[in-house]
């Protein structure tokens, strides 16, 4: 179970854990089954198993290491919740920093398992760049009503490169991510804290967000698209937000992966659960 836990291959000590567990159970599991079966088929034939009625005689050398191996098999299955999640994709726009509009996150029911699970692969080309461009071309006359003002700056882009990935403030998200490359994002919603995945991801931070309105809605700003649906899925109120990220394949160029856990909490200072190398 040590192996298991704590492994920097979590995966080969699941495995060598599990081995070591069958082997027990081949070893000494035999006896405590038959004895359950013969007593399931017929409790006459306890006096097989001790002339003095006492079974144990037999059995106390198997018992002890036939529930440590069960323990272990329990120790190291795999979550229920990973069973459980609902996922569905759909196609929209391509990578760049996630961000949220001043009232930002998801929907759904949740518990301990994701009630509610979404998945976005986006993938777009130049024209998205042509498209806001000419958004944005300076008109060749115009007629200002007011001195003009440069844009807000509340720091928080500032904030999510200190951990690279998220930062998080009143009414506003940000969500880091490669721009050339295209993004798979996941996000789940729980009723509960959702047990800790750091296996198989890059970066996992978690914050706390205030939804003053009921609406926390994830954009892409680049693109404009705010498909992705409401996070606040039990209206206003205090939630966490933790973040998984998985980087691409620079040579493969494969996409980068983004996993949104959110689920109700207090607000505390941001919490990195693994941070890659630099």
């Amino acid at each position: 179970m040590a192996a298991a836990t704590v492994s920097p291959r979590p995966r080969v000590g699941t495995v060598v854990a599990r081995v070591q567990a069958a082997l027990m159970l081949v070893v000494y599991g035999t006896a405590p089954l038959a004895f359950a079966v013969d007593m399931g088929i017929d409790r006459n034939c306890l006096g097989m198993w001790s002339a003095t009625g006492d079974p144990m005689f037999f059995l106390y050398t198997d018992i002890a290491p036939t529930l440590a191996a069960l323990c272990v098999l329990a120790a190291v299955r795999t979550p229920r919740h990973r069973f459980r999640r609902l996922a569905a994709s759909r196609t929209t726009g391509r990578g760049s920093p996630w961000g949220s509009t001043p009232s930002s996150a998801l929907p759904v029911p949740a518990g301990s398992s994701p009630a509610f699970r979404t998945t976005t692969c986006s993938r777009t080309g130049a024209r998205d760049a042509v498209r806001i461009g000419a958004a944005w071309r300076t008109p060749t006359s115009s007629r200002p009503s007011a001195p003009a003002q440069p844009p807000g700056e509340d720091g928080l882009l500032r904030e999510a490169q200190k951990n690279g990935l998220v930062a998080a403030g009143p009414g506003h998200l940000i969500v880091l991510s490669h721009s050339d490359f295209d993004i798979c994002f996941t996000v789940e919603t729980y009723r509960r804290r959702p047990p800790l995945e750091l296996k198989g991801w890059d970066k996992v931070v978690e914050v706390g967000y205030e939804s003053t309105t009921g609406q926390v809605r994830l954009m892409d700003p680049m693109a404009g698209q705010d498909d992705l649906p409401n996070l606040a899925f039990r209206g206003k109120g205090r939630y966490r937000i933790r973040v998984h990220y998985r980087r691409p394949d620079y040579d493969a160029w494969t996409p980068q992966h983004i996993l949104l856990m959110v689920y109700p909490g207090r607000a505390r200072p941001p919490v990195e659960y693994r941070r890659s190398p630099r």
